[in-house]
């Protein structure tokens, strides 16, 4: 379906709103203002089961059930000027009802399948949106979606012109801005950006800008597929001052997901490497992370890409005109965000990503 029918940092990072939405049974982060430049920051109150990580700059919260409805967060930060403020945080507690899972490409789903059933079987209510795909690719996917049980409805193609530039880009978030608006979501997911792939990093920008625009108040998360900071990963993600999220799968489950390779005859390389390549024990515990606070204008990590050594598409243009260049026309075009005080991912230094990154369960 296309997304014209309905018209035209994270998200606690950047949204609109005033309170901060967390999902009852979900891990969730807000990033803190000013974190990483205090002498210290103190949790003076806040609601039960919720950390600080200071020198992360990170509040981690995953509420129950029992606590629904509003609450406040009380923060207490010292400047090395001897300046003190004070600060106190709206945060509201909701059902998990509908989630937006957002990919660039009919095939990136395998980096989340096992969360998008999961939810299902919840009864959770998913919409699921890429952001380019041709007739063919897109007819592959609604086979896999349909055996999912992700309505036909509920799928959408974007029409935008696989956000070669900015104004494809912003195409696209006028688009996706519709759409949260329309159905205002719970949670969102997306292809995490990670120099894999232009197409990959520029949907997560995407995401961002509409979630800003839709005053989205509620946790974005990204899930790995593939990068080269420090190493060839698969399905691991680049090193970030936030904490990973793991699910566990059933072997049932895992073997119904590597079933689903089989309606993506035209990514036959790629989906076999995911049947061989990735280990048995990242197929039955796949991992997503609430999202980094990214800045879009620099690479993810430092050194090469993925996208610059894929030989598999020698004569595409490089990731600095594919995304960053990309990036930067478009807030020059369309308004650069404002400052937040937040420290972006690539400056944190290696002591605030040891101290963040855990491995947090989920059911």
């Amino acid at each position: 379906m296309a997304l014209a029918a309905l018209f035209l940092m994270s998200a606690s990072a950047c949204c609109g709103s005033s309170d901060r939405v967390f999902c009852a049974g979900s891990h969730g982060v807000i990033h803190l203002r000013h974190a990483q430049n205090a002498s210290s920051v103190k949790l003076v109150s806040g609601p039960e089961g919720m950390q600080l990580i200071e020198r992360a700059g990170l509040l981690l919260w995953a509420p129950s059930t029992n606590q629904m409805g509003p609450h406040k967060a009380v923060l207490e930060t010292q400047m090395p000027d001897g300046r003190g403020r004070r600060e106190e945080l709206g945060l509201r507690v909701t059902p998990l009802q509908k989630a937006l899972f957002v990919f660039a490409h009919q095939d990136d789903e395998f980096g989340v399948l096992g969360r998008m059933i999961q939810l299902k079987e919840k009864a959770v209510d998913i919409t699921a949106v890429w952001t380019t795909g041709d007739n063919r690719r897109v007819a592959e996917t609604a086979e896999a979606m349909d055996l999912v049980g992700i309505r036909n409805d509920r799928r959408f193609t974007l029409s935008c012109g696989g956000l070669a530039n900015a104004a494809s880009v912003r195409k696209a978030v006028e688009s996706l801005t519709a759409l949260m608006r329309a159905r205002q979501f719970d949670e969102i997911y997306v292809v995490a950006f990670e120099g894999g792939h232009c197409q990959h990093d520029l949907t997560q920008f995407v995401v961002v800008q509409a979630a800003r625009a839709a005053d989205f108040a509620g946790q974005i998360y990204e899930f790995p597929l593939y990068n080269l900071a420090g190493w060839l990963n698969l399905f691991e993600p680049v090193p970030a001052a936030v904490p990973t999220i793991q699910m566990s799968l059933t072997t049932e489950r895992m073997d119904f997901i590597q079933s689903l390779t089989r309606c993506y005859p035209s990514q036959a390389p790629v989906t076999m490497g995911f049947k061989l390549a990735i280990p048995t024990r990242r197929k039955l515990h796949p991992i997503f992370r609430p999202l980094p606070a990214w800045d879009y204008t620099r690479p993810p990590h430092s050194g090469r890409v993925w996208h610059d050594a894929n030989l598999r598409h020698p004569f595409a243009k490089p990731y600095r005109d594919g995304v960053l260049s990309v990036v930067k026309e478009y807030y020059h075009l369309f308004g650069a965000p404002q400052p937040t005080g937040i420290v972006c991912e690539q400056d944190k230094n290696p002591e605030a990503r040891k101290l963040a990154q855990r491995v947090l369960a989920t059911d």
